[in-house]
């Protein structure tokens, strides 16, 4: 866990350092990175985004799609998680080609509040040295 990227473009600037390393009981294996408030505030704001691109086509919110299962099935809670960032959901920004309908989405937002302050190179640039921590 020494490695870290940098990831630089107009707005910041940022080292990534894993914190974290976990194992699940299903064998997933993930890291917690601290990127730090401004970075957070970004990726945030992309996860919001591709959270409506993704629940229209998938037609399940985020959170029902990353509630626990258990023997008794799905749980049934659909509050989201606060303060963490799900990486692999993030990762489906990589995803998705530019331009395209659906990353014209992610890029504006659905209000004039929510358009991205980052362009889609630096959010792509950041979500790649992010999957290359794990």
């Amino acid at each position: 866990m020494c490695s870290s990227d940098v990831v630089t473009s107009a707005s910041l600037t940022t080292t990534l350092t894993p914190q974290l390393l976990f194992f699940t009981s299903s064998g997933r294996i993930g890291v917690v990175v601290d990127v730090g408030p401004e970075l957070s505030l970004h990726l945030t704001a992309v996860e919001r985004n591709l959270r409506r691109v993704v629940s229209e086509i998938a037609h399940t919110s985020h959170a029902k799609y990353r509630a626990p299962v258990g023997t008794w099935g799905k749980s049934d809670g659909d509050a989201g998680a606060y303060g963490f960032l799900d990486g692999d959901f993030l990762e489906k920004f990589l995803d998705y080609h530019h331009p395209s309908a659906e990353m014209d989405n992610v890029l504006t937002g659905s209000s004039p509040p929510e358009k991205l302050k980052q362009t889609y190179g630096e959010i792509r640039q950041t979500l790649e040295a992010l999957r290359a921590l794990h």
